[in-house]
């Protein structure tokens, strides 16, 4: 018989000289012990995409504002829009208990007739763009949405 068939070429070229070489602890690291990425949620995914967006909600839970001199509810939630797609993540964490607050404030300080005439919302979302620019920094929101707004 001839020679040995030569062998196929995996993909990995040479074999290395030591194991260490290809997959150990002096590796590139990505060999195929490396544990694989962690799949990103679809939260995280819609997350993610929003702040590329510029789109950067109030937290997850509703707010709930009682106005003055009435026994119903308003039930909001609220999304700030950013000047320039720009990540405002990390400031509205931080101020988040501020932010809310002004929300409440807002809406605390209204009559139920208010609430329910034509264009409140686009009131209400250029008084707060204003008292969350006092908050987070002048020319930081340039938007405020309404994704809920429920009269209870």
């Amino acid at each position: 018989h001839g020679a040995a068939p030569a062998k196929k070429d995996d993909g990995h070229g040479a074999a290395p000289a030591k194991a260490a070489d290809a997959h150990g602890a002096d590796s590139h690291g990505g060999g195929h012990g490396a544990p694989a990425p962690k799949a990103a949620t679809p939260e995280e995914l819609a997350k993610a995409a929003q702040a590329k967006a510029g789109l950067f909600p109030l937290g997850e839970e509703a707010i709930v504002a009682n106005p003055t001199g009435d026994t119903r509810f308003v039930v909001v939630k609220v999304t700030l829009v950013s000047v320039g797609q720009a990540d405002i993540s990390e400031a509205i964490t931080t101020n988040m208990d501020r932010l809310r607050d002004a929300v409440t404030g807002f809406l605390a300080d209204q009559t139920m007739d208010a609430i329910q005439k034509r264009g409140f919302r686009s009131q209400m979302g250029a008084q707060l763009a204003l008292a969350f620019n006092r908050i987070l920094g002048p020319g930081t929101v340039r938007e405020v949405i309404f994704p809920q707004f429920v009269v209870q």
